[in-house]
């Protein structure tokens, strides 16, 4: 690991990440971590999301929503109410009564 340029803590967490999720291929465990800026609890939780089928926490969503434009579908609410219609008491009794 020493030739791959990597720090020991950077060889440690390498070696306990492989220790703890037993992924054999010490560069992909090397890829994890560089992908989690080496924070070794995060890495890990990855691994265990990915195994147990749940989405990513971690992983970055740069897509914007996607956004429907459908003029049948649109709702448009509005606070202004006719001017003749009743407030108060008389609107509530009248809302119930209906």
């Amino acid at each position: 690991m020493e030739g791959d340029g990597l720090t020991n803590d950077q060889t440690e967490k390498v070696l306990q990440f492989q220790d703890l999720t037993g992924i054999e291929d010490i560069n992909i465990c090397r890829d994890v971590l560089i992908r989690h800026q080496w924070d070794l609890e995060v890495a890990i939780q990855e691994q265990l999301n990915i195994r147990e089928g749940r989405p990513s926490m971690y992983a970055a969503n740069d897509r914007a929503p996607q956004v429907i434009n459908d003029r049948f579908l649109q709702h448009i609410f509005t606070n202004s109410r006719p001017d003749n219609s009743p407030t108060g008491l008389t609107a509530t009794l009248r809302y119930f009564s209906v």
